[in-house]
């Protein structure tokens, strides 16, 4: 694998911290008022996925979308400063929605608030299927890393990437309900213990005689059963 190259592919955001100081509960509502103080943005998503990898010595190349706005042009400003120390090439598009931010605010080191900005691209995802077509031709691709949040980066690629399972490893970081857009044994699946939890009571995997949503197993049982299921391999992470 040292002398092949990562593809990531998916969905791209921005994460911004804003660290500020809480004195006062907000007269309007039962809320803390937040003097804004330092703020902070990394690449996240796919982006950020792709940047560790890089970090690691990997080759890698990264292939996603951003929005034609601040945020999307400060993902690219960071994705240059990542290029001058690893070995990164991204492959971005850029589309007409505006960039997905995830903003947590923070008070003494304690995050008091999330704040998320969601959009979708499923209209460029086609264009994000050439954009692979041309990272796969341009290296000698060994891992194919679909990070897939369910914003439309990927919506018309899953198919796409599972074909790639034959040729190369494909990891599949995605929602439950997407897990069955890819097929294949040679794909590995890598849900969270929550995801892993949501995908058992969905698929009623365990019988028992008392409501889904609450049914609990360890890590390895719930692996098991959701490897079991899929017929493809799985780490519950």
């Amino acid at each position: 694998m040292i002398d092949k190259t990562a593809l990531v592919v998916g969905d791209i955001m921005l994460d911004r911290r804003i660290e500020g100081d809480a004195t006062r509960v907000s007269p309007e509502a039962p809320s803390l008022v937040v003097r804004e103080g330092k703020i902070s943005d990394a690449l996240g998503g796919a982006a950020n996925v792709a940047c560790n990898l890089a970090a690691m010595g990997v080759k890698t190349q990264l292939v996603g979308v951003v929005g034609n706005d601040a945020e999307g042009r400060r993902v690219n400003e960071l994705l240059i400063e990542a290029q001058g120390k690893y070995p990164l090439w991204p492959r971005l598009l850029v589309g007409d929605a505006p960039t997905c931010v995830k903003t947590r605010i923070t008070c003494d080191g304690q995050q008091v608030l999330r704040l998320d900005r969601e959009t979708s691209y499923w209209q460029l995802s086609s264009a994000v299927r050439a954009l692979c077509d041309e990272a796969m031709k341009a290296a000698d691709v060994g891992l194919v890393i679909a990070s897939d949040y369910d914003k439309g980066t990927l919506s018309d690629c899953r198919a796409y990437v599972s074909k790639l399972a034959g040729a190369t490893i494909v990891l599949a970081d995605t929602k439950p309900h997407l897990f069955a857009d890819y097929v294949g044994r040679p794909i590995l699946f890598t849900p969270n213990y929550a995801e892993a939890l949501e995908y058992i009571r969905k698929h009623e995997l365990i019988h028992v005689g008392f409501p889904r949503k609450n049914i609990v197993v360890d890590a390895p049982v719930a692996c098991s059963l959701v490897r079991h299921h899929l017929d493809a391999d799985v780490i519950v992470t």
